[in-house]
């Protein structure tokens, strides 16, 4: 049983904080049971059913090391970012959250790293070769994202500006 004693008082005159002792109780893993994963088993043969769910039921789906708001290693972070700046759709499991899930994936994609990025249930593959494919273009283009054509845009900009001379 592990024991956390925590309590807040303000002083007025600073509007520091103290931490003072107050008794709390945690069980097992010291994770309180709002917090703990939603795998509740640690058969691995039912967490890879989970898994096989997760990725054939979401088009895009990352299994990361903490969480979008909070990633627990830069790989994740990175991964999250590439994703939002895309704006695609797509949900995520922890997998520091369970031990028994971090293993299955391995096993289930026999992929030893995470994060782990999955398109319509198929392994994309972990931050490098995500990264690599965004940075070519290869992960829009799977996504179905049609790049706007930065040359275009230039172009039009200037005719505005040429235009714009010819009529003074």
């Amino acid at each position: 049983c592990l024991k956390a004693k925590y309590n807040v008082h303000a002083l007025s005159a600073t509007r520091q904080y103290v931490f003072r002792a107050q008794n709390r109780y945690f069980s097992g893993t010291g994770i309180h049971p709002d917090f703990q994963t939603s795998y509740k088993t640690g058969d691995i043969e039912q967490v890879k059913k989970q898994i096989e769910t997760d990725v054939k039921e979401n088009e895009i789906f990352l299994f990361m090391k903490g969480t979008p708001a909070m990633p627990q290693c830069g790989f994740s972070k990175n991964l999250i970012t590439v994703l939002n700046y895309l704006e695609v759709e797509f949900n995520t499991r922890d997998v520091l959250s369970h031990p028994a899930l971090r293993q299955a994936i391995k096993e289930y994609s026999d992929w030893p790293t995470f994060p782990q990025l999955y398109h319509k249930g198929e392994l994309i593959g972990g931050h490098d070769i995500v990264v690599d494919m965004f940075k070519n273009g290869e992960l829009q283009q799977l996504f179905g994202i049609e790049e706007e054509d930065e040359g275009n845009t230039q172009k039009d900009s200037n005719d505005e500006n040429s235009n714009q001379t010819d009529d003074k």
